[in-house]
């Protein structure tokens, strides 16, 4: 397998070397010769274009390559079990469950009473939530500060 390093030279036009790790190319998003490129001590391959300050997405496009290839592979990273995909059933669960916190939220902030049947609803949309939605609890923290500030 090639080193990271050695895929994004190869595509590079006009490579010269600019010191230790480091070399300028031309810059395959707007053809000037200002790219720069640094090889990390980890290994992976870092981007700067002094002319157009494209981000590193946008020149592993134009050089046809994806920004997984500017990092070395690591096996022991491939055990890592990656977080589920959305389908569009959980995402329309997602914002019932959603809409569930906020009418639970604002019931209990007006002393309303709760059936314990919703508080059980509620507590297993809250743990969906913090499964797939860590954010929510975020923006529930920053409405609540907001509605307390009143």
């Amino acid at each position: 397998m090639a080193a990271p390093l050695d895929k994004v030279l190869a595509r590079l036009d006009r490579v010269k070397p600019a010191g230790k790790s480091r070399w300028r190319a031309q810059c395959p998003v707007h053809d000037g010769h200002s790219l720069q490129v640094t090889e990390a001590d980890d290994g992976k391959v870092l981007f700067k274009c002094w002319g157009c300050d494209a981000p590193a997405a946008e020149i592993c496009r134009a050089l046809g390559l994806e920004l997984r290839d500017l990092f070395p592979y690591d096996p022991a990273l491939r055990s890592i079990p990656s977080r589920p995909r959305l389908t569009a059933e959980l995402r329309e669960q997602l914002a019932l469950d959603r809409w569930l916190g906020h009418i639970c939220l604002y019931d209990l902030f007006l002393d309303r009473p709760v059936s314990d049947r919703d508080l059980d609803c509620a507590a297993t949309a809250f743990n969906r939530l913090r499964r797939y939605r860590p954010h929510f609890f975020d923006e529930a923290a920053r409405v609540h500060r907001l509605e307390v500030s009143r």
